[in-house]
């Protein structure tokens, strides 16, 4: 496997202002990802804030990372989790259907290697931790995924059960309907040495899997495990206890939060960044669980009460439920990363680009809450190249960058040079010809009786609109003289640029396994990763 660096733009400006211009940003962060003192003083700020809590996180993680299956290697990184002096690199992704598209594994493998990195900078043990986004309920956005189809061309598959409701996808069992989706994706994919081991592998595990969220644990796992990733699942009643003070807090702070995120998101708005994060000042950044779906809590008057229903509380009995069942609140984008300091010592938050423009508005909500923000990395962007998608770069003299951007553009360009007639101009001087000609006939016809004006103009228009009918069937014929060029065009889309989408948030990481097996993603693993942050072009040829 070859990697190749290029500077693809980000796809918005403070995406690309994170990568390559840093210094517009930093105000808004507590350190500089790309410089190496950041690590060190992140490190010595978490020396000075010892986490009480780590014997209860680490029997938490062991017991669940048993549960899905975990190798010697990711049990022995809990097990340093124990020791004051470790530290860990932390990413997280909603549990997409069959691991997510590609990005999801794109961050496991980041959080894997600056793990690494940080731990050979500080000679301390730095461990990897995948935080599983159990707790979110847009069904909506992890129920599907995409590959290519055995004719190379794009098709999504989806789960076909839908909750009524708002419900956590830590509390929705995997449906019967799962072996559905493993069917579609059997008939659908190719056949290859690893994929009935594969298939099997999905259907035991959806059916010893408690939920969906731990569906998507185990499948990553099984990919990512040799390398020691722990995965955590923060709907862990054990996990809520340790948050109840920072959900009584929350409440608290609800106003000066909501405050200081719109002055935050006054002040990108101003510079022309998008901005990530808007709340109402109602908003108490909590959700509460209430016949089993995720709700909102928000500030109505004197009290507070529950979006969408009739309940309703005072402060005093709020506080109680937060003291007696804490596993009954769930905390919202902006809580979550305030959560994490609290379980985990966590040295650096990798993010994706709209994770590191939500946190662009987080910095003195952090401070508010006496933590302190991460190192904030930015998850590695690739994209994959196979061996016959290289040789059409190398055929047409592409770049990524002609594919992603202007490959419609470049389709145009061959007709035109293949052209041997000019159809464009053979055609544009028909129409003006005929044009011409009925304008004068018509102009003496009407001298005979004005109502033949009216009849002229109509069989024009019909005459031409033959002559562009001519003209889209000899496009037609050209384009079939071309169609071996234009279908090797086609398949450059479909797997650079599939459906119109970068290929990492459109094709799921299943899709690779299926061809490569679990192997592909060691592969992946041997690339360095962390060495830029300039998009990487893998080509999987050898």
């Amino acid at each position: 496997m070859r990697s190749v660096d290029v500077n693809l733009k980000a796809s918005n400006s403070f995406a690309n202002d994170y990568l390559y211009d840093f210094d517009k940003l930093k105000e808004l962060f507590t350190y500089d990802p790309y410089v190496s003192q950041s690590c060190a003083e992140r490190y010595q700020y978490l020396l000075s804030r010892p986490h009480s809590s780590r014997a209860t996180v680490v029997k938490v993680l062991t017991e669940y990372n048993r549960e899905l299956g975990a190798g010697q290697e990711t049990l022995d990184n809990i097990a340093l989790l124990a020791q004051a002096e470790t530290a860990v690199v932390v990413t997280g992704q909603q549990a997409g259907l069959l691991g997510g598209p590609l990005y999801t594994v794109y961050k496991a493998l980041t959080a894997i290697q600056l793990a690494k990195k940080y731990s050979t900078q500080l000679n301390r043990p730095v461990i990897p931790v995948f935080w599983i986004a159990s707790e979110d309920h847009d069904f909506g956005e992890i129920n599907h995924f995409h590959i290519l189809d055995r004719q190379g061309k794009p098709a999504r598959i989806r789960l076909e059960t839908e909750p009524k409701g708002k419900f956590s996808i830590g509390d929705i069992a995997v449906p019967p309907e799962a072996e559905a989706v493993l069917t579609q994706l059997a008939e659908a994919t190719i056949d290859t040495e690893f994929k009935p081991d594969l298939l099997d592998f999905l259907g035991d595990s959806a059916r010893e899997c408690k939920n969906l969220a731990d569906w998507f644990g185990r499948i990553l796992l099984s990919w990512l495990g040799s390398t020691g990733l722990v995965m955590l699942n923060p709907m862990d009643p054990s996990l809520r206890n340790l948050e109840a003070d920072l959900f009584r807090q929350a409440v608290d702070n609800a106003p000066q939060v909501n405050t200081l995120l719109s002055e935050v998101g006054a002040e990108l708005s101003s510079k022309g960044y998008p901005v990530g994060v808007e709340k109402e000042q109602d908003n108490l950044n909590l959700f509460m669980y209430h016949n089993g779906e995720r709700l909102a809590l928000i500030k109505t008057g004197t009290g507070y009460s529950l979006k969408g229903t009739e309940e309703s509380f005072s402060r005093d009995r709020l506080f109680e439920l937060i003291e007696a069942e804490p596993e009954r609140f769930s905390p919202n984008v902006i809580l979550r990363p305030l959560t994490q300091e609290l379980l985990l010592p966590t040295l650096a938050y990798v993010g994706g680009p709209g994770e590191i423009n939500y946190f662009s508005q987080y910095k003195e909500i952090f401070e508010l809450f006496n933590l302190q923000m991460p190192i904030i990395y930015p998850r590695v962007n690739i994209t994959l190249i196979e061996g016959s998608i290289e040789n059409y770069l190398n055929k047409y003299n592409l770049t990524l960058e002609d594919v992603l951007f202007n490959l419609d553009e470049i389709r145009q360009q061959l007709l035109v040079a293949s052209d041997p007639v000019g159809i464009d101009n053979v055609f544009q001087e028909l129409h003006q010809s005929v044009a011409e000609a009925y304008s004068k006939a018509v102009g003496v016809i009407k001298e005979i009786d004005p109502m033949l004006d009216k009849l002229g103009r109509e069989n024009q228009e019909r005459v031409l609109s033959q002559i562009d009918w001519l003209k889209s069937k000899t496009q037609q014929a050209h384009r079939k003289d071309n169609d071996v060029a234009l279908r090797q065009l086609e398949k450059l889309a479909n797997n650079l640029s599939p459906s119109g989408n970068v290929q990492e948030r459109f094709l799921s990481a299943m899709y690779f396994a299926i061809k490569y097996g679990r192997e592909f993603f060691d592969s992946l693993n041997e690339i360095d990763l962390v060495g830029s942050v300039a998009h990487k072009m893998l080509f999987l040829k050898n």
